[in-house]
């Protein structure tokens, strides 16, 4: 609301109104304040959320992608901290996530994608060997769900290596997820590092809005008599407006 009282200000038939409703504000809130500093408390207010808070569609803001890992898996992660706060108070935190989700594509591409050319290599529309990479929402992690694609003889070729190291996924009560879900020590240690980064970046997020909330209640009288102001300039417009439109007397 501090924002539509300093537009209001730059005009100058609106900032006429907003000091004439100054004396109404008055007596519904109790708080005396000149019109002068209202205007300037607004201004600092505005000023001191604009340094910590994030404007949508900040280039700096964008959720990491990979071309093998589902985008639901990190728009799912970092949509609870990222886009919040500017990035230049979380430029650490930011760092971390990125560099393990780095690691995390990684880890995906050298374990998984050798398993997943080979089964595509192989494949017969008689129904063979199957395979994908997917988001396992439920469970946070990224996963290789397939069937059929162990080799009855191993024979050194492509994959087979990476065949070997896989291992069931197992859910966060150490149970088996399913009969078609694998996972690799390397793949779990990076999904469970960039969890860690993450959740790190978000309660530095936490942390920061904490703190600008608590400078904010030192304002909290000139918040009350904004708010108030405003709905009732808009209450009046409104009138206004109706009358107007139907041609009637105010």
């Amino acid at each position: 609301m501090v924002e539509e009282i300093l537009q209001m200000y730059q005009n100058l038939e609106f900032r006429a109104i907003l000091e004439l409703l100054m004396d109404p504000t008055w007596l519904v809130t109790g708080l005396k304040v000149d019109f002068d500093t209202l205007v300037n408390e607004c201004g600092e207010i505005s000023c001191r959320i604009s340094e910590i808070i994030s404007v949508h569609g900040e280039c700096d803001q964008k959720i990491s992608s990979y071309a093998i890992i589902p985008n639901d898996f990190f728009e799912d992660i970092k949509s609870l901290w990222k886009g919040r706060v500017k990035r230049i108070h979380l430029e650490e935190a930011y760092t971390e996530v990125e560099r393990d989700a780095d690691a995390l594509s990684l880890a995906i591409t050298e374990d998984f994608l050798p398993i997943i050319s080979r089964i595509r290599a192989t494949m017969s529309p008689l129904g063979g060997a199957k395979g994908e990479i997917l988001y396992a929402r439920e469970h946070g992690a990224v996963w290789f769900k397939g069937k059929r694609f162990i080799p009855t003889v191993w024979a050194g070729t492509a994959g087979e290596e990476q065949i070997k190291h896989l291992r069931p996924a197992l859910d966060s009560k150490g149970k088996k997820v399913g009969e078609e879900w694998f996972t690799t020590m390397r793949v779990e240690d990076a999904i469970l590092r960039y969890h860690e980064a993450s959740s790190k970046a978000k309660s530095r997020v936490l942390e920061l809005l904490r703190g600008l909330s608590s400078e904010l209640q030192s304002k909290i009288n000139i918040l009350i008599l904004a708010s108030v102001l405003i709905v009732i300039a808009k209450a009046l417009f409104s009138h206004v407006s109706f009358a107007d439109s139907n041609c009637l007397r105010v």
